[in-house]
């Protein structure tokens, strides 16, 4: 959806250039406009047609009005607009545009319109005298564009935005997109009919090379600037007037850190809440849970091309009345440069980077809110014996598992899952390998003890406070 707003804005700019924007500085202006549209119709070729019904010229000032414009691209696209203004037009350069009923159509029947765009300080590669006009969208800058009460609709998917405003847009750029008032159906997911966002915020990345390579059907290059934020706010998954799912702000940033190649990037997502169906297939395994499930979810990565160092610190999810699940990961050797192209890499190149790469480090740790008790309550409604008898029994199965104890360390990671099981608190289990084990080699691995021992398998848990214990 993004991808088709920014395009269809780009196409407004483009499609008002060649109306009047070209060749204004020395010549009377309606011979110019004539020119110009002229050139607008030799680049579509004997498939594409540019036209529109009235015009008025300011020579002096530089500008035109133009009303009832149509531009059919050779693929059978439609554009059209009511009205286009054009102000401070000169020899690759617009000082303002305004274009109201923008509207596109496509060959398979989607339909895109906006109320009004407005756009400023528009730059374009002008063409030679008598030479057809070519503007690509990754040619075209501006300073800012802003779209006003969009609306698409297709066989398949229909949506709508209250505004959208990009900035800073040009090839190379760190460009700036807001897009404000989000809302579009959901017709085929059963217990969702619509998705919402308040605000969609993008900043540095370079809207306009991935705009183009669209336009041309190529693989778009890697977008990212030096630092780069994408945040969305009060997105909403709703059935009516049911809440579904709803996330307060989601962000996900980006940036250069440490020299060249080294780059950090941080997911984080506040203010999550799941609605639980108590109702329909699954919900025996849902009634213990709360009517609303809340928590949060943070990520933090880090690379070093220079050692192919990827790190994953913190991974922390935590779920009110539930509990809270944190990860660490560090691995080497991890070549990233098959992404860096712009090209799709090859199932190969993929499958050659996860088997050069090597597991140096491993953390999962688990800290009881809760959940310990909502699964007992569940098994006693199922089988009659108290949440302590279902705790001792699970936790004395895990005590005489013969796989388990055969472990190195095993002894110490059954006494600590049992401790877990019995009383709560907070379990971690811990690869730390003496030498990096390579992902590749994991199928060498013939049996539990071996990948146990090559992994240096660790476990250990933390007792919870008195008030946590199970409810007896």
């Amino acid at each position: 959806m993004n991808k088709a707003l920014v395009t269809l804005g780009t196409v407004g700019v483009v499609a008002a250039l060649g109306a009047g924007g070209y060749f204004w500085a020395q010549h009377e202006g309606e011979a110019q406009l004539r020119a110009a549209t002229d050139s607008v119709r030799a680049s579509l070729g004997p498939q594409g047609s540019f036209s529109y019904t009235g015009s008025q010229v300011h020579p002096f000032s530089r500008a035109a009005d133009l009303s009832g414009v149509a531009m059919r691209m050779a693929d059978g696209r439609l554009y059209t607009a009511d009205q286009v203004n054009l102000t401070k037009v000169d020899h690759g350069r617009v000082g303002t545009i305004h274009v109201k009923n923008l509207q596109h159509r496509g060959t398979d029947g989607s339909v895109l319109t906006v109320e009004t765009m407005d756009a400023r300080d528009v730059t374009y590669p002008p063409p030679l005298p008598g030479a057809p006009a070519a503007i690509s969208p990754g040619a075209v800058t501006f300073a800012e564009m802003t779209m006003r009460k969009l609306r698409a609709g297709s066989l398949a998917f229909s949506a709508s935005i209250d505004s959208a405003t990009l900035g800073n847009y040009g090839a190379g750029r760190g460009s700036n997109l807001v897009v404000d008032g989000f809302s579009a159906p959901v017709p085929s997911v059963q217990g969702v009919d619509r998705i919402e966002f308040a605000r969609l915020s993008m900043s540095g990345l370079d809207l306009a090379s991935l705009v183009d390579a669209a336009s041309r059907g190529t693989q778009p290059p890697n977008i990212a600037g030096p630092k780069y934020t994408v945040a969305f706010d009060n997105l909403l998954v709703a059935n009516g007037d049911t809440k579904v799912g709803e996330i307060a702000r989601a962000e996900v940033s980006g940036e250069q850190a440490g020299g060249p190649g080294a780059q950090t990037g941080r997911l984080a997502a506040t203010g999550i809440s799941i609605t639980v169906p108590k109702s329909g297939p699954g919900a025996e395994y849902t009634s213990t849970l709360p009517d609303v499930v809340r928590g949060d979810l943070q990520i933090g990565t880090t690379y070093n091309a220079a050692g192919g160092v990827l790190g994953v610190e913190p991974f922390s999810l935590n779920v009110e009345g539930v509990g809270k699940l944190d990860a660490t990961f560090r691995v080497l050797h991890v070549d990233l440069g098959a992404f860096s192209t712009g090209e799709q890499p090859s199932p190969a190149a993929i499958e050659a980077m996860v088997s050069n790469a090597q597991l140096a480090l491993a953390t999962v740790s688990l800290e009881d809110k809760g959940l310990r008790n909502q699964v007992y309550a569940l098994g006693q409604a199922q089988t009659g014996a108290t949440p302590a008898q279902l705790a001792e029994f699970a936790a004395q199965a895990v005590t005489k598992d013969a796989v388990l104890r055969s472990l190195p360390n095993g002894a110490d990671i059954a006494r600590a899952v049992s401790n877990f099981l019995r009383n709560g608190g907070r379990i971690e289990f811990a690869a730390r390998p003496q030498q990096p084990l390579g992902f590749g080699d994991f199928q060498t691995l013939a049996s539990p003890q071996a990948a146990a021992k090559r992994l240096g398998l660790q476990a250990r848990s933390e007792a919870a406070p008195p008030a946590s214990a199970v409810r007896r």
